[in-house]
Order: C-alpha cells, then structure tokens, then sequence
C-alpha cells in the first residue's frame, strides 16, 4: 500500500532513521539489508520496522535464526503498527527457539531450500503440549502470528519472484511452511477456545457497564460542573492573591450544603514550611526554586497551590478530587505517596496496574517543580490541590467519554483529533424534505484504511470540545504568555503515527502528544469511587476497571437494543466492514437476556381481568361490554368462568370442561355443587340401567374435576405469590453440605 511520504509525521522519520543506521550496522548479508519495499533497498520505500523492534533484533544478533526473524521483520513492517510488528517478531522468536531445541545440529532444510515439513509438525506438536511452560493465550498467539507470517511471507514471494534473478533461491530459504492437517486442527480449536474466551470476557465487562452507561456519561458532565464552580472561587481568591502579593489567603467555597474551607499558599510558603519541619524533600523540589525572588513576576498563579482545611468533613462522591490529592494519583508512584495509593487500591479493590505510572500535572512553570503538591499533601497531611491540571485533566477526561460514549470511536482515533480546519469541519446535509441541516465532523482515519472518514458529532460535544481548547490556551498563557494550542508531532506509539502529521492536538500536556494510556488514566481520575448500579449492599461496592474499548461496545450494544437503530446504520458509525462484527458488539448482554426472560414470564402469566381492562374504554365501549355479558358467548360469564367463544357455540351450551371458558377459582363452589349432583345422577342412571346417560354423566364429572384442579392451582399460585420471601443463611458447622445453611 503506497503512502505518500510528504505526510509522514517528522517523529516517524527520526524513529526510521535509527532504524535505517542499525540495520546498517547488523553482521547480515547484503541481500538481507537489500530485501526490496524496506528503507534500505536503493528502489525501496523507507518502511523499516521500528527502532523498538530493530533494538530488540540487534540483541538477537548471535542467534542462529537472527536472518529469519529480520526478513520477517522486513517484510511485515509496512502492514503492520510497532506494538503489533514486536509481537510478530516475539513470536517467531519463541517458535524458531524450540526448532533449535528440538533439531540443534540437524539440516532443517529439505532440497528445495524449504524448512522440512516434519521439522514444522515437531515444533507444533512440542509447543501445543505440556511440556512447553505457557499459558494457552500465549500458546494461541504464537500460532496466530506464525501462520500470518507464513501468509505474509508466501504473498510476499509471489509477488516478487519474477524480479528477484539469481536471488531467489536465497530468499526461498525464509520461506515457512504450515503443520499437518491433524496438527493444525488442534492449533485451530485452541485458537478457536482463546477467541471464545476474549469475547466472552468483553462481553461480561460490557454487561458490568451497560446498566450505568447513561449514568456515567452524565456523571462525567456533572463532575466537571462541580469542578469548575470550585476552580471559579480559586480563581477569585488568585485575582486577590497576586494583586497584593500575598503568601497566603483564606477563602471559602459554598456547594449546595456543603462548605470548603481553603487557603491559597505561595510556593515560597510551602517550601518553607517543608524546610522548617525538616522533612525530606527530593531534589527536585527545591534545586530551581529561590525564596529571595519575591518581585512582581513571582506572583503569578502558577505559584500558588490551594490547601483544603476540613478535608474530613467532605463527602467523597461530591468531591471525589480530594481523596486523589491525597493518594497522589496525579503524579508518578514515589516513595512520598506510595503508602497513600496502597490504601486507596485496597479500599476500592482496583488492581495494581488500575492507574498507569504517570505523571498528568501540568508543568505551569519552570522554577515550580510539578511534584510540590503532592511532597507536601503527603508530609503535611493535608490535601494541597494544583487547580490548573486537576481542571485541564479533567476536561480531557469529560471530553473523551462523551466523544466515546456517543460516537463509538476507537481511543486511537480519538487520539487523531487536531485544532485544525483539515480535522475538524463543518457539513452541510440535505434531509428529505429540502431542507438543510449542519452537523460538526471530525475527519480522523479509521483502522483498515489510510483515508481519514467523517465521524459526526452533537453540538453539545463540539462546545464540550471548544471548552477544553480554552482551557488548553489559558494553561498555555500561564506558561508561555502565549494562548496558542502547540502544533506538535504525533505520539510514537499511535498506530496510525505514519499516516499523521504535526498538528495542534487536542489532547496535548506539556509540550507532548499524550499516549491513549494517559488518557484512560484521567478518564478513571474524573470517575474515581462512582457508585454504580451492580454494587452489592451485602459484600460492599464492586468498582470496574474502565476500558476506552468497552465504551465502544457499550454504544454498538445501547444503539441496537436499546434505541432500535438499524445495525448496518450502527456498522457505518462504528467504521465497521463486516456487519458480522457489528453484529458481536451490539449482541445482547446476559442482563438484557435475562430481564427480557423475566418480563416475557411476567406477561404470558399475568391473569388478565375483563372488567378492569374495560374500565379504561370509554363509555360507549363499556356499555357494549355490559350488554355482551349478558348473552351466551363472548365474554359471558358462565358456569366455571367467562366463556371466549365467539359464534356458534359447539358444546351446546355445557361450559363445564369447555375449552373455550377461562376458569375461575370464584366460581369453584358452583363447579363442585354441579359435581356432586353430577354423581347422585350417575349412580341413579347406572342402578336404574341407563347407561347411555350414565356414560355421559362419568365424562361430565370428569370435567368437573379437572377444572376443580385448575381453580385448585389458581389459588395456590396467588397464595404463594402472596407469601414474602425471606432467606437466612448461617453457618450450621457442617450439618448441611458445606457448612451453610439456607432457610427459606
């Protein structure tokens, strides 16, 4: 796939340029350097794989089966993303290392330059057993990757076999081969079990979701309403703060019944009081700061911090940023908040790795190291807040759920949006009645493609948006003087960093394009301890672990099921070319399933009352109703119950045992007074020998009772019904299986 060069990101060529001078410096063949499409072939374009990988195989360079993994390298690196292309070359390591093990001091080669086909079953038969130490994922990986090099290489030679002269016999040597029939059926079930897996778990973690993906998309904006009423107040306490040049200024902030009381400290204060309780600080924090500049341009609002006084009196679901001020969860992990983060994940339950090891403050000036705050929450015991990147994180954060909740974007293409008239447009749409209508569109390129595509959004999204990048260049007025948004070049780590270019991003923090786990990180910062519904009152809340893909599939699921849109509709937003995928993400939850079984059982069972439902009609109706009631046939009441026969009567008249009659259990005393009439009858016609009537009679009391046995049901089921469920579970010391008891 031909890219055009001059869009290629600045960032991107630096990375091929290392690339280029360690493939440079490799102990390979020429031929290999030279293999043709790579950046070092003199007719080739420069699509080398990333410096990542290239380090990682220069390490490899000993290795007896280095050549193998560089052309496999070579040939991939165009198609595919650097995280993708160091699995692939991981793989084939791990596969080329148990050949070695198995074949060590054999030819593997068979007369045609072809590694052996029994060499290829040994290996798999080896790697698919026990004795390969590895989990079943990464098992499944290494086959997945193993046969799409195998397609890669064998398109790649088709391709090129007409050009390569004298140089094909040595590049058929990289040529792979695929394991035998019964070994591939095994690989294939595995990979088969592994995908079932993955998508079973995505979807569990979808349901976990989807019952308060309403919920946090509004909480989201109402978070960051409160946060901006609160930075409203600092930023009145700061006007006073600097225009008097004080060190320190106490103010109070009111919300709803709640008050903060805060105090505004200079830096030069903070540090003073640090120094002066002989704490010990990090280098960091005191190498570039003077106490002796107190001139005007020292009071600024970057220099100041807010201290919140009655912390402990504050409720957390409110202000929820307290309680991450504390833990120091806007900074790296260090030795100052470790203790603090430990007892945050222990209540909340999250994982280790729930919030990634980075630093989201903003940097606001240079003689102000970021980390102060955090140094001195964790010594002095008191919440010291920076307002400035709590509000900017914050808007990042509110900014990405709602562009992830109502468009369904991937967070890689979310990472693509720029403050620029080539990303974000204007388009004009004509609807069916002639009449013209303007939606906001932001031009980003999907996966599978290297042509951007319009992903359009409301316009309660695109003023979400215009309010971040006022944020964004009012930090960088404080920093700079300058309320410009940075033009700067894409992240590395992007997937589509070879197809973007410099551009003033959004989504920017200190002079740097942030990475997609940054932002996750300050979406889980604005959502940090949200109650949600599935919280368990018994065994205390259960808090999820927040994914940009489950957005993704929580809006494929919500558009089809829950709003009926069209799911070729719902595949064109999502970018989607194959429904059949669209068809996975938007599938029903088990939740859904459930509570669609439950209301379907609530429905069929229902006892349905006539005269209720013709209470509601209208007065003409009920009138009918009346009249009908009356007459034999529909809606009659009868002996046993209401008939529903409509027409021409075909039992003549006799209800009991009548399939066209609902039964009902008030009319049971009429029903067994027939019955035992019914059997004075019967044994008077049978002695007198009439026993015709007597026949009849024995089928008529066989009516009789069955309907019995209905009214019967009817009235346990209202009985049980009626009786309030109540379970006790103790622990009875062993005398019920398990040691549990269950009392209903």
């Amino acid at each position: 796939m031909k890219k055009n060069t001059q869009k290629v990101s600045q960032s991107f060529l630096d990375d091929q340029l290392i690339s280029v001078t360690i493939l440079n410096r490799m102990n390979i063949t020429s031929q290999l350097k030279s293999t043709p499409h790579t950046g070092a072939s003199d007719t080739g374009k420069l699509e080398l794989p990333c410096s990542k990988v290239m380090f990682f195989l220069e390490r490899l360079i000993q290795k007896p089966w280095i050549e193998h993994l560089i052309f496999s390298a070579l040939i991939s690196a165009p198609l595919r993303s650097p995280t993708s292309q160091m699995q692939v070359i991981k793989s084939m390591h791990e596969f080329f290392e148990q050949v070695w093990i198995l074949h060590k001091g054999e030819d593997i080669y068979d007369s045609e330059f072809y590694i052996r086909e029994d060499v290829v079953n040994n290996t798999f038969t080896r790697i698919l057993s026990d004795k390969y130490k590895a989990s079943v994922d990464k098992k499944s990986r290494l086959v997945i990757n193993y046969g799409s090099v195998v397609k890669m290489i064998a398109s790649w030679m088709k391709l090129h076999k007409p050009y390569l002269g004298l140089d094909r016999h040595y590049y058929e040597q990289f040529t792979l081969g695929h394991a035998n029939r019964a070994i591939s059926h095994i690989a294939t079930q595995m990979c088969k079990r592994l995908q079932a897996k993955y998508q079973l778990n995505r979807k569990r973690k979808t349901d976990e979701v989807m019952p308060d993906f309403q919920k946090i998309f509004r909480e989201s904006k109402t978070r960051l309403s409160r946060f901006e009423n609160f930075y409203k107040a600092v930023t009145k306490a700061l006007e006073i703060a600097t225009k008097e040049k004080l060190l320190t200024l106490s103010f109070a902030f009111n919300d709803e019944d709640t008050t903060i009381h805060c105090e505004l400290q200079h830096t030069s204060h903070i540090l003073d009081v640090l120094l002066s309780a002989n704490f010990e600080l990090p280098r960091d924090i005191i190498k570039d700061l003077s106490k002796s500049k107190l001139d005007d341009t020292v009071y600024s609002e970057g220099y100041y911090f807010v201290k919140i006084l009655n912390a402990d009196e504050l409720s957390l679901s409110k202000f929820w940023f307290v309680e991450l001020c504390n833990a120091g969860m806007l900074y790296r992990e260090s030795s100052h908040n470790r203790e603090q983060r430990n007892q945050c994940y222990n209540k909340y339950k999250y994982s280790e790795y729930y919030f990634y090891n980075s630093t989201l403050a903003t940097r606001l000036l240079d003689e102000v190291a970021p980390r102060l705050a955090d140094v001195a929450s964790q010594c002095l015991k008191t919440p010291f807040i920076d307002p400035h990147s709590y509000r900017l994180i914050f808007h990042f954060a509110a900014l990405a759920i709602d562009l992830l909740s109502t468009t369904g974007m991937r967070v890689n293409e979310l990472m693509q949006i720029a403050a620029s008239e080539d990303c974000l447009t204007v388009l004009e749409i004509q609807s069916s009645d002639a009449a013209s209508s303007y939606k906001h569109v932001a031009m980003l390129i999907p996966k599978g493609t290297d042509q951007p595509e319009p992903f359009f959004f409301a316009k309660s999204t695109f003023d979400l948006l215009v309010d971040t990048m006022e944020v964004m260049a009012s930090i960088n007025k404080l920093v700079s003087g300058n309320p410009i948004i940075d033009t700067l070049p894409p992240h590395k780590d992007n997937k589509k960093v070879f197809l973007m270019h410099p551009a003033p991003y959004i989504f920017q923090l200190n002079g740097k394009h942030m990475v997609a786990s940054e932002l996750m990180n300050a979406v889980k910062l604005l959502l940090h301890g949200i109650e949600l519904t599935n919280c368990s009152e018994n065994n205390g809340p259960t808090y999820l672990t927040l994914y940009a893909h489950i957005f993704r599939h929580c809006f494929a699921t919500f558009a089809v099921q829950v709003e009926n849109i069209p799911i070729d509709v719902v595949a064109k937003l999502l970018k989607h070319k194959d429904i059949k995928t669209t068809s996975y993400y938007s599938a029903p939850t088990t939740s859904m399933i459930a509570e669609t079984q439950s209301a379907f059982v609530a429905a069929i069972s229902k006892p349905f009352n006539l005269d209720k439902a013709f209470a509601k009609k209208s007065k003409k109706d009920q009138k009918l109703y009346a009249e009908i009631k009356k007459k034999s046939g529909s809606l009659s009441k009868i002996v046993g119950g209401t008939c529903i026969s409509h027409g021409f009567c075909h039992k003549t008249e006799s209800c009991i045992g009548c399939p066209s009659k609902i039964p009902d259990s008030s009319h049971k005393d009429i029903v067994t007074r027939q019955l035992e009439r019914a059997k004075i009858d019967y044994e008077n016609f049978e002695r007198d020998g009439y026993l015709a009537e007597a026949l009849r009679l024995e089928n008529f009391i066989k009516s009789c009772e069955r309907e019995l046995e209905q009214m019967e049901f009817q009235e346990r089921d209202r009985e049980y019904r009626a009786i309030p469920l109540s379970i006790q579970i103790s622990n009875d010391g062993g005398t019920s299986p398990g040691g549990v008891h269950v009392d209903l």
